[in-house]
């Protein structure tokens, strides 16, 4: 049976089918942390007034009108909560100073009765008006444009907005602002919104995957999850959002485990291929993803985010498409093949202790792995260190995240490999060092004032973060039956992500609105990372007292 897939697939069919499961995951990764990056995108004519600017508040919802005075804050509101407007108006102000003292005056109290009248009134005509008295002078000048901004402050403080509908479908350039995104709202769409549901759908997958095509489960989870990415781009609030990402988490409960079992198949008679393959799905794959949905920074800042989770869900149905048309189905091996979840329960949580160790230890890497991958997109745009920019950003985390998971795939599995021939235990020390190394790294990441030393920092704790999670599968397969080890893989995943979501909600609760999120993530992360420390050391300590316990999965292992 272990030779089937093989014998009816040729080499180039199966490498074929690993890159296409490859781009389904990275697909996965991508539409399930591109929020992280489309709420911090500030509209391209408002950086001037934006930089450095925190508001309290969603721009859609303020909290306070200040009696007097114009704040940079109120200034980055105004210019957000119009994005549209002010790039067609604003950037063509005449020079301030050259104006005659009369035509100064006639142009500001044309802009102030224009914001003067009854809400109902103050629609396009009166913004078309405004264009129009502005429409005769070519170039730019901030101080006529403060003059502007000052005039729609006047008005707003005064209540003449109350009731407007802003064209939200069009106007802002970030998620946050164009769907009135509170900090704890954002926290529950990327956590515990999505993970809850993943986790909840895992065991229904199970079911789902020892009984179908899985070729078929896969193609529908990746156009639901597409689908559903799409319709972000009509939310106008946090209910439309919130359905999404409920829709996107179950169907990647669905996708990620059939994946993991089609490829097995693919390589079931040579294990040095299926141990090389399976970390690329599990490993570089989610990199890769992030990478992707760091783009959409840079994508944002030229089509608006709407245009972005569009186009990504657009190219998410056409690999859909790809999977259900080229993809066969391999004939099913015996990790492959159907198995009680009851029996994994007991197998997982109750006869192996190594297993349920190790899936403690990795879920806590993941929480911080979660909260970092979560919110550091966020952090960096408030705390505008030294050579920040958004297009740097994007750029260079990309690199730095896609990079980091070749690097830690080829670490891992080279250091681990070669020290568990040695030594059973060489994943829980790799991944007990990897968790004290993180934990400097990361207090120089969250308190340098320097933007690539901050970024440097982050790579660093990636490759050698992650570089345990193949030696760790591997120690996993070899704690349990062969004929548990697909569901056990799946089940450890689930959990993982369940735990791991934990960080996210946690930060978005928390969030107190500025640069002290670094606080947050900081300690939340430190945590995470004693506590996985902790973990291996334990596992390692039981697979010493209990070397058998390792031994179980190693007599009918495939060859």
């Amino acid at each position: 049976m272990h030779g089937q897939a093989e014998e009816k697939f040729p080499v180039w069919y199966r490498t074929y089918a690993l890159l296409i499961l490859l781009f389904v995951c990275i697909s996965n990764l991508a539409t399930r942390t591109q929020p992280s990056f489309l709420i911090t995108i500030p509209a391209p004519d408002c950086v001037q007034y934006c930089t450095g600017v925190v508001l309290p508040y969603p721009t859609c919802k303020p909290t306070t009108r200040p009696a007097s005075g114009v704040s940079r804050e109120q200034l980055c509101q105004a210019c957000s909560t119009f994005p549209a407007f002010w790039q067609g108006a604003v950037q063509q102000l005449p020079p301030w100073e050259n104006l005659p003292p009369l035509q100064k005056e006639a142009v500001v109290l044309q802009i102030e009765q224009s914001f003067s009248v009854s809400p109902v009134a103050l629609g396009k005509p009166n913004v078309t008006a405004i264009k129009q008295v502005i429409k005769d002078a070519k170039p730019h000048h901030p101080g006529m444009a403060d003059r502007v901004h000052e005039a729609y402050i006047k008005a707003f403080n005064e209540g003449k907005f109350e009731g407007l509908q802003v064209d939200t479908l069009s106007g802002f350039y970030n998620m946050a602002d164009a769907t009135c995104l509170w900090y704890w709202q954002y926290g529950l769409l990327i956590g515990y919104g999505f993970a809850l549901v993943y986790a909840a759908g895992t065991i229904p997958a199970g079911y789902s995957c020892d009984r179908y095509r899985r070729t078929s489960i896969i193609a529908l989870a990746t156009f639901v999850w597409s689908l559903c990415t799409a319709m972000q781009a009509q939310a106008t609030g946090f209910t439309l959002l919130l359905g999404c990402r409920i829709m996107i988490g179950l169907a990647q409960s669905f996708g990620t485990p059939a994946s993991y079992s089609l490829l097995v198949d693919y390589f079931a008679s040579n294990s040095r291929q299926r141990d090389l393959a399976l970390p690329l799905l599990t490993m570089v794959g989610p990199q890769l993803g992030v990478g992707c949905a760091s783009f959409s920074i840079v994508f944002a800042e030229l089509l608006g985010w709407r245009w972005v989770v569009l186009l990504t869900g657009l190219a998410g149905l056409l690999l859909a498409a790809v999977v259900l048309v080229t993809i066969k189905e391999p004939q099913r091996t015996e990790y492959s093949a159907p198995c009680a979840t009851t029996v994994v329960v007991e197998e997982v949580f109750e006869k192996s202790r190594v297993s349920r160790l190790l899936m403690w230890a990795v879920s806590a890497k993941m929480l911080s792995s979660y909260t970092l991958t979560s919110f550091l997109p966020i952090w960096f745009a408030r705390r505008d260190l030294e050579g920040y920019t958004n297009d740097a950003y994007a750029f260079w985390n990309a690199l730095a995240v896609s990079l980091a998971g070749l690097l830690s795939v080829c670490i891992g599995s080279a250091i681990g490999h070669t020290w568990s021939r040695r030594d059973v235990r060489a994943p829980c020390f790799l991944g007990l060092m990897g968790a004290l190394v993180s934990l400097p790294l990361i207090f120089m990441m969250l308190l340098t004032q320097y933007f690539r030393t901050s970024l440097l920092c982050y790579f660093a704790v990636l490759v050698i973060g992650d570089a345990f999670l193949g030696p760790s599968m591997n120690l996993l397969q070899l704690a349990l039956r062969s004929s548990v080890r697909g569901q056990a893989t799946s089940m450890l995943l689930g959990v993982a992500a369940l735990v791991g979501n934990l960080g996210p909600a946690m930060v978005g609760i928390l969030d107190p609105g500025g640069v002290n999120i670094g606080i947050h993530l900081l300690w939340i992360c430190s945590a995470a990372q004693v506590f996985a420390a902790l973990s291996f050391l334990w596992t390692a300590n039981e697979i010493t007292l209990d070397p058998v316990s390792v031994g179980l999965g190693a007599q009918d292992k495939v060859p």
